[in-house]
């Protein structure tokens, strides 16, 4: 809701991130997250929307919504952009068609829609992608430091010829300075590709990390809002990552095991694969 706590938000916003990163393949999230982002077409972002999209910058999502269509419409309130769709990298090529359904739906949001095909829309001509980079590693001082330099050398270069070729030189200067300032302070983004799971992963595993991620949160949350229960919290966290340990612990030195008696009757199989990873 509107009204939540920002560290409330913080830790859904962290529980949503840690689904997204345990899951295989593609990825869709979408919902009413309440929030301002230039992203999705609201022009005041907030501090929502600003953690909302450092978010989606680690977990490989890229936002869905296109246009400024209004998702949210309730007579006296105005009109917002509330409701979110996101994908990661690798689904966004397949993705095709989202809009905003103007068909009265009884509910203060519109509905929204999309396609997803089996393969990746391909246009008929090639495309290079723009460059990402890794907003959640911004040295802010080195981008305010470069633009800062180099502004006042592109203003004194766009002194000759009318309006419109001085605009445009602008536009130019301008956009090789923003690129320029990104390479200096923050790293390009690399993609996100999917891990194959550890030899040593099992099914008991992954239930002990969703336990003490969700524990995790519950102190987080105890501790931020200065509760009684807090250190009992964060005793129960220590407990949970303590048997994470002690099981992935136990289960690397069983497949280890497992693996060199493979070793011995397939020199190239698994066992192989494992060392010369």
């Amino acid at each position: 809701t509107p009204n939540e706590p920002i560290v409330d938000f913080q830790i859904k916003l962290e529980c949503l991130e840690d689904s997204v990163r345990s899951m295989d393949g593609g990825v869709i999230v979408a919902g009413d997250f309440n929030a301002r982002a230039i992203e999705w077409g609201m022009t005041e972002p907030n501090s929502r929307g600003r953690r909302i999209m450092e978010m989606t910058a680690r977990a490989g999502l890229e936002v869905l919504n296109t246009g400024s269509t209004t998702t949210f419409r309730r007579p006296g309130y105005g009109e917002t952009i509330p409701d979110v769709s996101f994908a990661t990298e690798g689904l966004v090529p397949r993705i095709r068609e989202w809009r905003v359904i103007e068909s009265y739906t009884g509910s203060d949001h519109q509905y929204i829609i999309f396609n997803v095909t089996e393969v990746p829309y391909a246009p008929c001509c090639s495309r290079v992608s723009p460059p990402r980079w890794n907003v959640s590693k911004l040295d802010k001082t080195q981008l305010i430091s470069v633009v800062t330099a180099g502004q006042n050398i592109a203003l004194s270069e766009c002194e000759c010829g009318n309006e419109q070729e001085k605009a445009e030189v602008i536009v130019e200067k301008a956009m090789h300075l923003l690129h320029d300032a990104c390479e200096v302070s923050m790293p390009m983004k690399r993609p996100r590709h999917n891990k194959k799971r550890q030899y040593w992963w099992t099914d008991e595993i992954a239930q002990l990390r969703r336990e003490a991620l969700r524990l995790r949160r519950l102190s987080m949350r105890a501790r931020a809002n200065n509760r009684a229960d807090a250190e009992i919290k964060a005793e129960e966290r220590r407990m949970a990552k303590k048997r994470l340990r002690q099981a992935i612990k136990n289960s690397q030195a069983a497949c280890w095991h497992k693996l060199c008696d493979e070793v011995e009757q397939d020199p190239w199989g698994r066992g192989y694969k494992v060392v010369m990873k």
